[in-house]
């Protein structure tokens, strides 16, 4: 992909740039492709790959030409959907095109205020007679005094590139959010990242955990952009962190600059499994169900544990419920046990056979947790593969043909990496919650709070948090490389399971009782996010990374305004050269 990105960029660059285009409208265009490109191919491939799942299923000639004649009929109306005026390119093309449009005219303004209040400063402090006042201006309008300052350009610089993508970003988000727009409110998960609906609130679970008509409602109502605003969000925080910690952190805290995106993940991936386990409306509908494939935890037993953790289900207590004996027993009798064996009433302990399933069968835990490894990594390898297989393909064929055994081994060894890593998380949850519920954590926890706790505390509430914690570390096999990009897309689904939590009250219930506060509080935060990753694209790249930094570089290119990419570094250089050299001056 950089490779790709890169050689189209120099083609723009010296092609289209030659050829006397507006810098604007080729900015514009860019923008406007990146846009239209993240909302066709998304569904086009989920297209394909329906309609030949649906021919390999039954293959016939008749099949094969109406599959064919049907993919090139959903394509040309997908093409021509995105081109209308709430689409993803014009919105894409307007945030940052807008941008660079309206940005130099705020730089003027913001220069001209600048120049303004350092006139009003001076003439407050030298004034003392009236009879000076008009002597004093006539001096101030021909001297250097006025003129900003290296610093104070570059914070006008900064200030106005901020304002200026601000400005476009609420303009774009506005026209996403539009009434045209065709995905608005959806109540399933498509594969697009502007129509995931979020959960942006609490939604009180009760007793079992098969959402309601109420909170069916409650997804359906959810904005388009919501993926986007925090999508944008984790990663202006991002720039943001990285901005500071580089400016102004101290020296007992260098050792971030090495763990900081293990921390991340690690501390992302507890909040995420720990909402699984116990909340799981809080996340994307199709998260949740990528996870219980890939965990293949009965869901009933799920549900005893969040029964467990509300106080309905207890060991050796009758439950008001006849619904919760009967679903401990159909757990026992499916793995072909006494039914009085999942029967709160009966034990003082779920055994960790049932616990652990028809995957683990077994008693042992170390055997379960080895069985589960085993069995995540083929699907794990199914998933990455493809990921490192196509760019190679795509971007990196010359490589290919000139060292193919090199080639194909660095596509299985990262493959296999990726899938030990994968397979790992499922590995470590289910190692926490064995954990969680033994004897020794009991003991160990009686000694460090002084209080021993309950089975059915253990149970349904150390051993899942126990193995949400532990599920992080396996970031430590990823590459150094991807760690980052990892932790951020974890984080983004995290900051959706808990922004309710940083929201404050009074903004909550406000939020709660009107439509148009929640629009406008979204609106603000992507508006803002956007400013601040344009601004550091610009003038500070190295703050930014990832796929956005490449994608926005790619966009930007080196058509902004003349003081665009400045680097910092070569400037307090040069003004500390230029120091000595005046020091060494007779």
């Amino acid at each position: 992909m950089p490779r790709f990105l890169y050689s189209l960029h120099k083609f723009n660059s010296k092609s289209l740039v030659s050829a006397k285009i507006n810098p604007n409208l080729l900015l514009f265009f860019r923008a406007y492709s990146i846009g239209y490109l993240i909302e066709v191919i998304p569904f086009a491939v989920k297209l394909i790959i329906i309609k030949f799942i649906k021919f390999y299923q039954s293959p016939s000639t008749n099949l094969f030409l109406n599959s064919f004649s049907a993919i090139l009929r959903g394509l040309l109306k997908l093409f021509l959907k995105a081109l209308r005026p709430s689409g993803l390119g014009l919105a894409s093309g307007i945030a940052i095109g807008g941008a660079r449009l309206i940005e130099t005219a705020i730089n003027h303004r913001l220069k001209i205020i600048l120049r303004y209040l350092k006139k009003l400063s001076i003439e407050k402090f030298h004034l003392k007679s009236q009879s000076k006042q008009s002597n004093l201006t006539k001096n101030l309008n021909q001297s250097n005094l006025l003129h900003p300052s290296d610093h104070q350009n570059t914070f006008i610089n900064v200030l106005s590139t901020f304002l200026a993508a601000s400005i476009s970003s609420l303009l774009a988000i506005t026209l996403l959010q539009s009434k045209n727009h065709p995905y608005s409110y959806s109540d399933q998960d498509p594969l697009h990242p502007t129509t995931t609906p979020y959960p942006t609130l609490s939604i009180i679970n009760q007793s079992l955990p098969s959402p309601s008509k109420s909170n069916h409602l409650k997804l359906n109502s959810q904005s388009p952009t919501l993926d986007f605003t925090l999508f944008f969000t984790v990663r202006a925080l991002d720039t943001l962190f990285r901005s500071i910690y580089h400016n102004y952190s101290p020296k007992f805290l260098s050792f971030l600059s090495h763990c900081s995106d293990t921390l991340l993940f690690q501390l992302s991936c507890w909040r995420i499994m720990s909402c699984w386990f116990f909340n799981p409306e809080r996340l994307p509908v199709s998260y949740v169900k990528w996870i219980n494939n890939l965990a293949e935890m009965d869901q009933r037993l799920l549900k005893l544990i969040r029964l467990g953790r509300s106080g309905q289900y207890a060991y050796g207590v009758r439950p008001k419920n006849q619904e919760i004996s009967l679903l401990g027993r159909s757990i026992a009798k499916s793995m072909g046990r006494s039914p009085e064996l999942g029967d709160p009433e009966f034990i003082s302990k779920l055994s960790c056979g049932i616990i652990h399933g028809k995957v683990g069968n077994s008693e042992s835990c170390t055997i379960n947790a080895t069985r589960r490894w085993l069995k995540a990594l083929r699907p794990a390898i199914g998933i990455y593969l493809p990921v490192f297989t196509v760019p190679m393909l795509l971007f990196n064929r010359q490589k290919l043909k000139k060292q193919p055994l090199a080639s194909i081994l660095h596509v299985l060894i990262s493959t296999s990496r990726s899938a030990v890593f994968l397979s790992s998380f499922v590995g470590l949850t289910w190692a926490g919650v064995c954990m969680g519920r033994s004897n020794t954590m009991n003991r160990l926890i009686e000694k460090t709070t002084g209080q021993r706790l309950s089975e059915i505390e253990l149970d349904s509430s150390v051993a899942p948090h126990l193995g949400s914690a532990l599920s992080g570390l396996s970031i430590l096999i990823e590459h150094k490389k991807r760690r980052g990009e990892m932790a951020l897309y974890v984080a983004t689904r995290a900051l959706c399971a808990t922004i309710d939590k940083f929201i404050p009250k009074c903004l909550a219930i406000k939020i709660k009782r009107s439509k148009w506060v929640s629009i406008w509080v979204e609106r603000i935060t992507f508006a803002i996010s956007i400013g601040i990753i344009t601004s550091a694209i610009v003038h500070h790249p190295d703050y930014v990374r990832g796929i956005v930094k490449g994608i926005l570089k790619f966009i930007i290119g080196t058509t902004w305004p003349s003081h665009q990419g400045i680097n910092h570094t070569k400037v307090l250089l040069a003004r500390k050269q230029r120091n000595v050299e005046e020091d060494q001056k007779p």
